[in-house]
């Protein structure tokens, strides 16, 4: 199971930080399951009980039309997970899967999660902030006038990095001196690794492990485009910038 459950950031961090509690997950709830061509691994309006990793294979999925909007359908194809939101609310499906091909799938279910994380008090710290991040990111995505609803395939806005760099800040040093070794010296010089640490601290920098547990720097930016206008008004001379 190890190979997949990496391929999301948040069990490759479990995997780097707390081996154990990962090894406690992949033994008593995680399951693989196939599905075969032209069936169906979910359908839309029912309620949600595991989240699905796609491994191999490839997937239809289809969202009915509101009101007078045609239907939507798009591929997904293997390296998915789909469904994430079933970890971390109560979900049900907005869509419905059907396999174009035979589909291998790592099935992780919300109980599972729950019982392993808390068996370390760092994951469980870790995991219960990015569960209410996740949720309230949901939640402001289902306002009527969002632009990209949540579905089961996709959510706006929480890719695990910028969801760590929502999180409060001792549990991003945390994370970062974790994911450098004890006193940095692992991977880094001592010097370097407080300026790191520094970045961390400062803002717009998180340190996570990848997938082969090796640390990476993610730097954020936010960038401000200032436009200038012209306004015809006695009272304003030169321009507003707006």
């Amino acid at each position: 199971y190890r190979k997949y459950l990496v391929r999301h950031p948040l069990f490759c961090l479990w995997v780097s930080f707390e081996p154990n509690t990962a090894k406690h997950l992949c033994a008593n709830s995680l399951r693989f399951e196939t599905v075969q061509p032209q069936d169906k691994l979910f359908i839309a309006e029912t309620t949600s009980n595991a989240a699905y990793y796609l491994f191999s294979g490839a997937l239809k999925y289809s969202v009915r039309g509101a009101a007078a909007r045609q239907d939507v359908h798009w591929p997904v194809e293997k390296e998915s997970w789909i469904s994430e939101a079933t970890l971390w609310t109560h979900w049900v499906h907005v869509g419905t899967a059907l396999a174009n091909t035979n589909c291998q799938f790592l099935v992780v279910t919300p109980d599972g999660v729950l019982e392993a994380m808390q068996k370390h008090m760092l994951i469980e710290e870790i995991t219960e902030s990015y569960s209410q991040l996740f949720h309230a990111r949901l939640v402001s995505a289902c306002v009527p006038e969002a632009h990209d609803f949540p579905t089961d395939v996709a959510v706006p806005f929480t890719g695990f990095e910028r969801m760590v760099w929502w999180m409060p800040k001792e549990l991003q040093m945390e994370i970062a001196r974790r994911t450098l070794g004890r006193d940095g010296s692992s991977w880094f010089g001592n010097s370097h690794t407080r300026e790191l640490l520094e970045e961390v601290l400062v803002g717009g920098t998180v340190i996570l492990p990848n997938q082969t547990c090796e640390p990476e720097r993610v730097i954020f930016r936010v960038e401000v485009e200032i436009f200038a206008s012209a306004v015809a008004s006695p009272e304003i001379r030169g321009c507003v910038l707006v």
